[in-house]
């Protein structure tokens, strides 16, 4: 008699972008932990010059400083 189970942790529609969000938030991290901080932390664009007045970390392109704000703001320290 053979018993086994399966225990999923997320959707499979989840799972299936999972390699995908690990390649983009390493390739962000990357970026990052090289001192190239001057990117879109919300789609990843480099070269971007709008920053966060609040805490002067995060960078965000005119496309998305909008939506990037409204997950930004969560925990965004005043610098």
């Amino acid at each position: 008699m053979k018993l086994s189970s399966k225990i999923t942790l997320s959707p499979p529609r989840v799972r299936a972008h999972g390699d995908a969000v690990k390649v983009m938030v390493l390739e962000r991290l990357g970026k990052i932990a090289s001192g190239n901080d001057q990117f879109c932390r919300y789609c990843g664009k480099d070269k971007v010059n709008l920053q966060c007045s609040r805490c002067k970390k995060a960078y965000f392109c005119q496309e998305c400083v909008n939506q990037g704000w409204k997950y930004h703001k969560r925990w965004c320290q005043p610098s």
